[in-house]
C-alpha cells in the first residue's frame, strides 16, 4: 500500500490509519475497512551488537564524558 517505504514507516502509517478509524468508529462515523494485506510487519533485526554489562559500566564511569552524552 505504501510502495517501497521501510517497515518502520509502513507500521507507523498503519497505526495512524487504525487510530483514525478507531476515532471515527467511537463517534459513529462509517469508515473504510483496512485490507488484510495491511497487516503489521515485524521490524528488521538490528545490526548493532549488544554491549556487555561490564562495557556499559566502564562507559558510564568515564569522567571525561558529560552526563548528556552518557544518557544518549
Amino acid at each position: 500500500m505504501w510502495g517501497e517505504a521501510s517497515v518502520n514507516t509502513r507500521n507507523a502509517r498503519r497505526a495512524a490509519v487504525l487510530s483514525w478509524l478507531g476515532w471515527c468508529a467511537e463517534r459513529g462515523y462509517d469508515g473504510p475497512r483496512v485490507p488484510a494485506r495491511a497487516r503489521r510487519m515485524p521490524p528488521p533485526d538490528s545490526q548493532t551488537p549488544a554491549r556487555s554489562k561490564m562495557a556499559i559500566d566502564r562507559l558510564i564511569a568515564r569522567r571525561n564524558v558529560h552526563l548528556r552524552e552518557k544518557t544518549l
